[in-house]
């Protein structure tokens, strides 16, 4: 099976397997809004009002730790709901990108260097979807484990997910089979359509490392054809090749652009709500035992670490290029031909990359910040909640939501500024 017709599967699988189920087959011509797109739309207003529903509930009861699952659990349901729009809205774009792809597979498929390359792009691409794939599964088996094991050990009943569906009590054994029913509904969704949208970024993107082994090869090339025409005066086929690397980065380029077109909103969104779940969720696992919370970690951590093993690649890809071009023999050119490779140069040492909000790369180091300030928000929790727990409880509920807000702004502030400066240093 060649490159081509392994990543068609993978497309396929993809689009008209998994992303079917949600509505969401974007990759389909002639895609259309649908009765499972509108039912998924259906769905996430239900959550929404659902978890406006719940946090009132417990509000009032004074379960403030109920609160704050709630909203540890909306960081990824405002993910999903952001991803799901952006698929729908960049569905065209998306199209064009994977059937380009597809027709540079089936186009190099007689140049055994360029073969590899591409069969090499997709036993990656497959295999990390794989990854993404068994993470999900996981953290939904481990949440779905939860209220059996809690039942086992306690004897008392317990839901997937701190979500209340209006109108009906959860303590009553038809109303917790009514809101356990709509749980797993509601995750199984959640997996199906997050593993969409990141299944898309992770093959559309990774193929970055194309182009620039293509780019790469015909450098190679055009220093072989340096050698063998050193001396000789008519340099029409040096011409043609040095036409031809110079277009090749400029795809390179293009194709990043694209990327970053496509999925920049989606890379600020991973980043904050992933940090949102996981301080909440490690906050309350301080207190008592919530295997929700562990998923929701487990998750977040390593669709964090996709798309910044991603980002990663692309540094890594650029560098490689620009050291391609360093090694391009240019004793043997023209002035006018070493021109353009300086030209071609100066882009290369300016290479576009995937970012986070337009100004953090997407790469491993700022992971590292990004965990940083997890740990940071964390223990302002820490030192927050119990000192002043008892104040807290006595103030009024105006005084109350905006201790939170303050509080919320004082830490994300706190992040950025810690996040940046160790960047920049």
């Amino acid at each position: 099976m060649n490159s081509a017709e392994k990543y068609h599967k993978l497309i396929y699988f993809l689009n008209n397997k998994i992303a079917y189920v949600c509505g969401c087959d974007i990759l389909t011509p002639n895609y259309k809004y649908n009765g499972r797109t509108f039912f998924l739309h259906l769905s996430l207003t239900t959550l929404y009002i659902s978890a406006i529903y719940t946090i009132n509930f417990y509000w009032k009861s004074q379960d403030y730790f109920k609160v704050l699952e709630v909203f540890a659990i909306g960081g990824f349901a405002i993910q999903g709901c952001v991803k799901f729009q952006l698929a729908l809205m960049m569905r065209h774009e998306l199209a064009k990108q994977a059937l380009y792809l597809l027709k540079i597979h089936e186009k190099y498929q007689s140049h055994p260097r360029r073969r590899i390359a591409l069969n090499n792009c997709v036993d990656r691409s497959a295999l990390l979807f794989k990854l993404l794939a068994l993470v999900f599964i996981l953290a939904v088996l481990g949440i779905l484990v939860y209220p059996v094991i809690y039942w086992m050990a306690f004897k008392e009943k317990v839901t997937f997910l701190t979500l209340i569906v209006p109108g009906t009590d959860h303590k009553s054994y038809w109303g917790f089979l009514f809101n356990t029913f709509y749980q797993v509904y509601l995750l199984t969704a959640a997996v199906n359509g997050l593993c969409v949208y990141d299944g898309y970024f992770m093959i559309l993107s990774i193929h970055y490392t194309i182009f620039t082994d293509m780019f790469k090869i015909n450098l190679e090339e055009l220093a072989e054809i340096l050698h063998a025409n050193a001396f000789n005066k008519r340099r029409n086929a040096v011409a043609s090749k040095l036409r031809e690397v110079l277009v090749e980065h400029q795809v390179c380029m293009k194709f990043m652009d694209d990327q970053n077109e496509c999925f920049a909103t989606a890379c600020t969104m991973q980043t904050w709500s992933s940090t949102w779940a996981m301080v909440l969720s490690l906050f309350i696992l301080t207190r008592y035992i919530w295997m929700t919370g562990a998923g929701l970690i487990l998750t977040g951590f390593c669709q964090l670490a996709q798309y910044c093993v991603i980002g990663t690649i692309v540094d890594i890809k650029n560098d490689e290029c620009r050291i391609a071009i360093y090694e391009v023999p240019f004793h043997l050119m023209t002035k006018s031909e070493t021109q353009n490779i300086e030209i071609m140069l100066f882009k290369a040492q300016n290479p576009n990359q995937l970012y986070i909000s337009g100004l953090l790369p997407l790469n491993v180091e700022t992971m590292t910040e990004i965990l940083k300030g997890i740990y940071q928000g964390f223990t302002m929790l820490l030192n927050f909640w119990p000192s002043h727990w008892k104040i807290y409880q006595q103030m009024p509920v105006s005084m109350k939501i905006s201790l939170v807000f303050l509080k919320s702004t004082h830490i994300i502030w706190v992040w950025t500024l810690f996040s940046r400066s160790e960047i920049e240093i």
